[in-house]
């Protein structure tokens, strides 16, 4: 008999009990689970949410589901994001920069800087 290779064989957690989901932490994060009954499809988020996988789904609810991930790209980083000037120092000179730094407690000053040289 020649070597051939062998296929591996996926077998996905299964239920055929109508409406039946499974429950957070049965799943790994990203394994799918299947029931016959409803012909519907879940996954586990990696933040242990149980989602239904559909070719249905409005953008709502993909957007619902994404958003409860936990580094998910929300609207509200989106807002505090576009509130960024763009190149936001690009208007200010060295010299503004400096004093803006300068005028916090702990900065290293060119004052600091001449006492720390004469040392």
């Amino acid at each position: 008999m020649e070597n051939s290779p062998m296929a591996t064989k996926i077998i996905h957690k299964k239920s055929s009990t109508a409406s039946s989901v499974p429950a957070a932490g049965v799943l790994e994060p990203g394994e799918l689970a299947i029931n016959l009954a409803d012909a519907k499809l879940y996954t586990e988020t990696t933040g242990g949410a149980v989602i239904e996988i559909a070719a249905d789904q409005t953008g709502a609810e993909i957007k619902a589901a994404y958003q409860a991930e936990a580094n998910a790209f929300t609207d509200a980083l989106f807002t505090k994001l576009a509130g960024i000037e763009t190149a936001a120092t690009a208007d200010q000179t060295g010299a503004q920069i400096k004093a803006l730094y300068e005028a916090e407690a702990n900065a290293f000053t060119d004052t600091l800087k001449s006492k720390l040289d004469a040392i």
